[in-house]
């Protein structure tokens, strides 16, 4: 299973006063949002069940996002001569899944975007 959280560091956020937490929230959840879309977007297309990801939690500033698809982490990272998870000392060519590295993608995808969607967060409290 594949497993990403979202922590954010919110000193910088205490100027906001009462409505700190409100902001926090909604960034938080603009962040999650965009990023379980990215991984739909980018995950190999099979039964579908590959794109099923999720909220697991979703605790004040950290959210918690899952694959159920037990298999994401080998169709991500690769198996066998591929990936990590290769054979030492290689005694013969064995086949596998080339990493797909779309987690990665994905999150790649969504740091640029998080000022963004915080700064939006932030316009939505103070109006």
């Amino acid at each position: 299973m594949v497993k990403l959280q979202i922590e954010v560091d919110t000193t910088h956020l205490k100027p906001l006063g009462p409505k700190t937490e409100e902001a926090i929230k909604k960034g938080v959840n603009y962040t999650a949002d965009y990023t379980i879309e990215r991984l739909q977007a980018n995950s190999p297309v099979d039964t579908g069940h590959l794109k099923g990801w999720f909220r697991y939690k979703d605790e004040g500033s950290m959210v918690d996002i899952r694959s159920p698809a037990k298999y994401a982490i080998f169709q991500d990272q690769g198996t066998y001569s591929y990936g990590p998870l290769g054979r030492k000392p290689k005694t013969k060519d064995v086949g596998g899944i080339k990493p797909k590295r779309f987690v990665e993608k994905s999150i790649n995808a969504t740091k640029g975007r998080i000022n963004g969607f915080f700064i939006k967060a932030i316009k939505e409290v103070l109006e």
